[in-house]
């Protein structure tokens, strides 16, 4: 009884996945739970950069130091989000449209609720820039995982950037725009 005690005890302990294999975090989230897909095709790169530009792939290093430069980028982007909705919160109570609603998530972005999409290149100055399309709710979109989810509209749900590894920073960034 003792020994089947012992190896019970050993199976559910001893075959845990070690904390390390299972946890790449990027501060706040885990990697893992994010919705992300990566792109290594020459069809998907064309829809997105020139010709002359190389397909490469891109490691989970990689993929960690893009979602830390995204981190910072959307923390910056959220700071200057709330100052806007402050700013607009004390201007309708100001003037006769007080019935005037405004959303934070209009002016903020949750990277916890969106998936990702990345496709990397090396460009002729032999760095490697990465694309990434960000969207929200990425359940709805059932095709994320062979195709860009790229839609029309849909404000701060939907943005992309630009990352150069090689330097370590966002060299463009766009989110759609609101019908």
């Amino acid at each position: 009884m003792r020994v089947a005690t012992y190896i019970l005890i050993l199976l559910i302990f001893g075959c845990k996945p070690s904390i390390q294999e299972k946890v790449y975090s990027s501060s706040n989230y885990l990697i893992d739970s994010i919705d992300i897909t990566v792109f290594t095709t020459d069809s998907m790169k064309n829809r997105v950069f020139t010709d002359d530009y190389k397909v490469v792939q891109l490691n989970k290093s990689d993929i960690f130091e893009s979602e830390n430069l995204l981190k910072d980028y959307i923390n910056q982007y959220n700071i200057k989000g709330t100052k806007r909705l402050d700013s607009l919160k004390r201007y309708f109570q100001e003037v006769k449209h007080k019935n005037v609603q405004l959303y934070e998530d209009q002016f903020r972005i949750d990277l916890r609720k969106y998936g990702r999409q990345y496709i990397a290149v090396k460009n002729k100055e032999n760095h490697i820039i990465v694309y990434l399309n960000c969207f929200c709710n990425p359940s709805e979109f059932d095709y994320r995982k062979k195709d860009w989810v790229f839609v029309f509209d849909g404000g701060n749900c939907f943005f992309q950037m630009k990352i150069d590894l090689t330097d370590k920073k966002v060299i463009e960034f766009s989110e759609n725009g609101v019908a």
